[in-house]
């Protein structure tokens, strides 16, 4: 289930984030993947807040990361 958090589209990653129910779901990894904390890094930028264009996507960011 590996797979690059570049390229899914940001309405999988709010899914994602939204309903998966352990943190290997949310980022998209098997549960024992030792890339975890790269790919953490690249969900964190791809929704931190201060990248949302609108400010409704802001409070969906920041709700995400939070």
């Amino acid at each position: 289930m590996d797979h690059n958090i570049s390229s899914i589209t940001l309405s999988t990653l709010y899914m994602q984030v939204q309903y998966c129910n352990t943190p290997s779901a949310i980022l998209g990894l098997a549960p024992d993947a030792v890339e975890v904390r790269d790919t953490y890094c690249a969900l964190a930028l791809r929704i931190h807040p201060n990248k949302g264009p609108s400010d409704s996507l802001r409070e969906l960011h920041t709700s995400l990361f939070k």
